[in-house]
């Protein structure tokens, strides 16, 4: 019965070690290679789009240098429109990229999201689900181990009655035998 226990046990300890942990559910899930892509194509465009702006603000100060102060202040403006005006149509495109590139990427973490609560939600109803049976059968070896021990008390319990009998038996023969020899001592006496 010792050996069932530690079957037992050794059953549990099994299923513990081929369990997959929170830690690595998240990273088949949500550290993916897509994921990542997805996220760092949206980076770029950010940076893109910085960077282009950063440009645009230079451009005022480099007009300004070139007319060396000799232009007025709605000249000024007009040129650095005019020449940030392509610039403006890149940021626009990016832009669209980057709106394309944030929706792709939020779609995909929600599906990967979904995927790892499901994954979370399955390995919990598994574990539970093993435990369950690893107390059933825990349940059933202490069953079988009681049972066992029954059957050795009734059969001691069966040995002792047999022993009592057989000694009673042998009693009652004894007595028995007196009783038949008295009787027939009686009777020689007669």
């Amino acid at each position: 019965m010792k050996k069932n226990n530690e079957d037992a046990i050794k059953r549990m300890q099994t299923i513990a070690d081929n369990k997959i942990s929170s830690e690595e559910i998240y990273n088949k899930y949500l550290d993916t290679p897509e994921l990542t892509d997805k996220l760092d194509k949206y980076n770029v465009l950010q940076k893109e789009i910085i960077e282009l702006r950063n440009i645009m603000k230079q451009t005022e100060d480099d007009i300004r240098e070139e007319k060396g102060g000799q232009a007025s202040e709605s000249y000024i403006r007009a040129l650095t429109s005019n020449r940030n005006k392509d610039i403006q149509r890149q940021i626009d495109m990016l832009e669209d990229d980057l709106f394309f590139a944030q929706t792709d990427y939020n779609t995909a973490l929600s599906h990967a999201e979904r995927r790892f609560q499901f994954a979370l939600e399955d390995g919990r109803e598994e574990r539970a689900f093993e435990q369950q049976m690893i107390q059933t059968q825990l349940g059933m070896d202490t069953q079988m181990i009681n049972f066992m021990q029954q059957q050795k008390s009734f059969a001691l319990q069966q040995e002792q009655f047999d022993f009592s009998k057989k000694q009673a038996d042998r009693a009652f023969d004894f007595q028995a035998e007196q009783f038949d020899f008295t009787k027939s001592q009686a009777e020689w006496e007669r």
